[in-house]
């Protein structure tokens, strides 16, 4: 393992009994050392002290010879008891940690089980991944299918730090070469790494480093780290075990998640299909044949000014609603399509806009094309939608033209109009079209105007940062 050695005291994973390497040199001193310590004392007692003292004297040379080999042999024995006591010590620990870590994992089995939101399963995944191994900050990076971090959850760290860290990491530095070498990583100093790239401003000093891949099916679908733990002491074999063995589970409560949301989006597009299917076949036919019915009376209100400027009002009105409905339709049936491009979205609706002929509509598309997300992607058509309905139901002009532009640092999107113009200010209470607006460009962290050209008419300008607005963008502030 890279950076880390076997921690000092720790018996080697070979090991069939902790401090059984002492067995052999206690037996050999508890039996060999004091059969030679008695023949060594007999033979200096024969061969020097009988010759060289008195009976006396050589008895008690010879007791204190005995003495001093017994203390020298009991010094022997106990210090490879306290060694082996030591040993022991250190694998009752390691059993007991263990044995927490074991029964951690099964309960956060259990939680995993039962849970099925991905957000909520996602947060529970990196919080108990720090509880089985006792560290004081983790993290979990969700991937998306093209490798990049799609979802970051961080866990050990408080609101106000999370807030000043600023957007989640890129997984450049060592967030990504887990993923990309697809193995367990673990670190006494991760500082010192030659992939780490640094941390941003306000983060908190981390230097111990254990990561391990989410696989699921052969890809990794996942990364989980943890930083520092909370005794100071270093990750160990026995944690990246743990670690490796809850990721395992955590693949698979990811994908249930994952599962569950695509069951439920598909049971939505269900709903949204059918509901969409009753308004195009049943009321807007219905609209269809008043307008019809309508239309046939005018040719008998000739002489009738008065009744006829009512009926063609009512007419109009019908065409407004009608292509209102057009518009809920499509938004509707266009979720079933989720793969389709911004482009493609906007020339789609302005397709719809058919239901009012009046309108001579066109699309224009500067720069090249790049990926949006998904979420902008919708914001950005929503948004559209409701400048287009705006200008069909209020501008009075007969053009409408859809401007977007695939600028390198942001994504620009423009509605203009031919009619008399607006400025955006409040059309009054009741009116929530512009609120929304301006909340959809505010959750894609862009900026939205309405200008009046010299020429008449009106211009909704609508510009999204390329951090936000492109796929391939970054979204990190430079840190691991």
């Amino acid at each position: 393992m890279q950076g880390v050695g076997e921690p000092a005291g720790r018996p080697g994973r070979g090991d069939a009994l902790p401090g059984g390497s002492l067995l052999a040199p206690l037996k050999v001193w508890a039996v060999v050392l004091p059969l030679g310590l008695v023949v060594l004392v007999i033979g200096v007692q024969y061969w020097w002290l009988d010759r060289l003292l008195p009976a006396f004297w050589s008895t008690l040379a010879t007791a204190g010879l005995l003495v001093f080999g017994v203390a020298v042999f009991a010094s022997a024995i106990w210090r490879l008891l306290e060694r082996a006591e030591a040993r022991l010590r250190v694998a009752y620990a390691a059993e007991r940690s263990q044995r927490r870590q074991l029964q951690a994992l099964a309960a956060a089995s259990v939680d995993l089980a039962t849970e099925l939101d991905m957000d909520v399963v996602a947060q529970k995944i990196v919080d108990r991944s720090r509880e089985v191994t006792g560290a004081r900050y983790g993290a979990l990076a969700v991937l998306a299918p093209d490798q990049r971090i799609a979802s970051f959850y961080s866990s050990g760290l408080d609101q106000e730090i999370r807030a000043r860290l600023g957007p989640p990491p890129e997984g450049h530095g060592l967030l990504g070469l887990v993923t990309r070498e697809g193995r367990p990583l673990r670190l006494e100093d991760l500082t010192r790494h030659p992939a780490a790239v640094g941390f941003p401003p306000h983060h908190p000093e981390m230097h111990t480093l254990l990561a391990v891949p989410v696989w699921m099916q052969g890809a990794v679908i996942g990364n989980l780290y943890l930083c520092e733990k909370e005794d100071h002491s270093l990750f160990s074999d026995a944690d990246e075990e743990t670690l490796e063995r809850f990721a395992a589970q955590a693949a698979v409560a990811i994908q249930n998640a994952r599962l569950h949301r695509r069951l439920q989006e598909l049971s939505l597009v269900a709903e949204r299909e059918r509901i969409a299917m009753d308004l195009h076949d049943g009321v807007m036919q219905s609209l269809y044949g008043v307008r019809l019915q309508l239309e046939a009376a005018m040719e008998r209100l000739a002489e009738d000014a008065p009744v006829r400027r009512v009926v063609d009002q009512a007419i109009d009105r019908l065409g407004a609603v009608t292509a209102d409905i057009r518009h809920y339709v499509f938004d509707l049936r266009a979720r079933l399509a989720d793969g389709d491009s911004l482009v493609a979205l906007l020339r789609q609706l302005l397709d719809s806009l058919e239901a009012a002929p009046v309108f001579r509509c066109s699309l224009q598309v500067e720069g090249e094309q790049r990926p949006v997300p998904a979420s902008v992607r919708w914001e950005l058509w929503h948004v559209a939608r409701e400048a287009l309905a705006n200008a069909v139901r209020h501008s009075g002009g007969n053009e409408l033209e859809v401007f977007v532009r695939f600028a390198p640092d942001r994504l620009e999107l423009d509605v203009v109009d031919d009619g008399h113009g607006w400025d955006g200010r409040p059309a009054g209470p009741g009116h929530h079209g512009l609120a929304n607006m301006r909340r959809r460009v505010a959750n894609c962290g862009g900026e939205i105007l309405w200008e009046m050209p010299v020429g008449g008419g009106t211009r909704v300008c609508v510009g999204v940062p390329a951090q936000r607005a492109y796929a391939t963008a970054a979204v990190g502030g430079g840190h691991q």
